[in-house]
């Protein structure tokens, strides 16, 4: 429904999403046409039937789909035995972020669903076409990424137990973000430009004089603070570093 952002400095991908989970079951069935009315569909509490057991593993705030403790949920009950259930959640997600090509760069996040406590014996998951797509109706654009395309991803996985013989259900979700660079280019790349192109006046200035040294102190001084933007923004990793950072490093040292 809307994507709130990615956070380059925490790695953490923010996002609000509703699912649409349907489901047969065989207990909860009525014939509406002999009885209770023509009644062929109910909105019960999910408190008070079955829904599945799901969890966001990489949500690093909380795991579960369904709300714990929540009576406003509600699941779409059908005469004939189908359950329909529409979680909503806004969901915060890790995500490795690689920023070496910033402000140029293009990220890719996942949603990883599992169930944990049934195993592809007696619960699987599947997707509904894509598996995933936008809400024509409720998205809304975040101002710094674009989606490129999104993705699903149904698979069966292996826990790493003593019993390995049932496995798991899972589906993970893949966002391709674009960073949207035009804030950052004038903000960001168009200033470092400049400063390089008065960087190399420095060369111009006779060594006689004495403005030289205060020139120079001035330029180091100024790239020392440009670097120090620059990092506030970026993540504290060693794993990957923005091309950016090297080139501000070489005109300190120019």
């Amino acid at each position: 429904m809307a994507l709130q952002g990615l956070d380059d400095k925490s790695q953490i991908l923010t996002a609000s999403v509703f699912w649409y989970f349907t489901w047969k079951d065989e207990i909860f069935r009525w014939d509406h046409y002999l009885e209770y009315k023509n009644i062929s569909r109910l909105t019960v509490k999910v408190s008070d039937v079955w829904v599945p057991e799901i969890y966001i593993i990489n949500d690093v705030r909380d795991m579960p789909i369904r709300s714990t403790g929540n009576n406003k949920e509600y699941v779409i009950v059908r005469s004939n035995g189908y359950m329909t259930w529409f979680p909503a959640k806004e969901l915060q997600t890790s995500c490795a972020v690689d920023v070496s090509k910033y402000p140029f760069d293009t990220q890719a996040c996942k949603i990883r669903m599992e169930a944990w406590y049934q195993d592809n014996k007696s619960f699987v998951l599947n997707t509904i076409g894509s598996g995933i797509e936008i809400s024509e109706v409720h998205f809304v654009e975040n101002g710094e990424w674009d989606i490129l395309n999104l993705s699903a991803n149904p698979f069966q996985y292996q826990e790493d137990y003593a019993d390995n013989s049932s496995a798991y259900s899972s589906i993970h979700y893949t966002l391709i973000l674009k960073r949207r660079s035009s804030y950052h280019l004038i903000t960001t790349a168009f200033p470092f430009v400049i400063l390089m192109a008065i960087n190399l006046l420095v060369i111009v200035i006779p060594t006689e004089c004495g403005e030289k040294l205060g020139f120079c102190m001035s330029q180091f001084l100024t790239m020392i603070v440009f670097l120090t933007l620059i990092a506030q923004n970026m993540p504290s990793s060693s794993f990957t570093i923005s091309y950016l950072t090297f080139l501000i490093s070489l005109q300190i040292l120019y």
